[in-house]
């Protein structure tokens, strides 16, 4: 996601980023053998329609941040398909335990390569962020345990808007207008 971000706005890379419910349903039906109701089906489609009203691939001039926006979703699709099944059976801060604890060793080698430490601020900002992560994934994980992969998807676009808004507000981005 960060990597889409360095070359297009954020609004484009949330957008790609959640096409991730097609690759969480279809991880789902494939690895377990989960059934998605068509209404879930419907609301899909008309979100992926919506990618497409934002990304104009009328006017689309490709850059890397499309292929890396596309390839978190991919990632996060499978990752939201492997959290909906292990949430049947593990505590949501258990999973997210875990999540964070692999994570750390698989980061490391990159960790070690970095050679400009963050200031003050940079941490308290990281900081923020890793806590509110953090306290996302715990809601997600939880609603898991009540929802199936594709009624959980269709609910978790409510991000779209909300980052959306939030480029605007906190990062001064402008949402071009849609032309035909």
């Amino acid at each position: 996601f960060f990597m889409a971000l360095a070359t297009i706005s954020i609004a484009e890379a949330t957008m790609l980023k959640f096409t991730y419910p097609v690759f969480a349903i279809a991880a789902s039906a494939l690895f377990f053998g989960e059934k998605t109701e068509r209404i879930v089906l419907v609301t899909l489609a008309f979100s992926l329609a919506g990618v497409l009203f934002i990304v104009k691939p009328g006017s689309f001039h490709f850059q890397a941040g499309y292929l890396y926006g596309l390839l978190n979703a991919l990632a996060a699709g499978i990752s939201v398909g492997l959290a909906r099944r292990l949430r049947a059976t593990d505590n949501a801060w258990t999973i997210i335990y875990y999540w964070v604890f692999i994570g750390f060793f698989l980061t490391l080698p990159l960790l070690l390569t970095v050679t400009v430490w963050p200031d003050t601020t940079g941490w308290v900002i990281m900081i923020a962020a890793s806590l509110t992560g953090m306290a996302a994934q715990g809601t997600m994980l939880t609603g898991f345990r009540y929802a199936n992969t594709g009624v959980a998807c269709v609910i978790m676009t409510s991000e779209v808007a909300l980052t959306t808004f939030a480029g605007v507000l906190l990062l001064g981005q402008i949402l071009a207008v849609y032309k035909f």
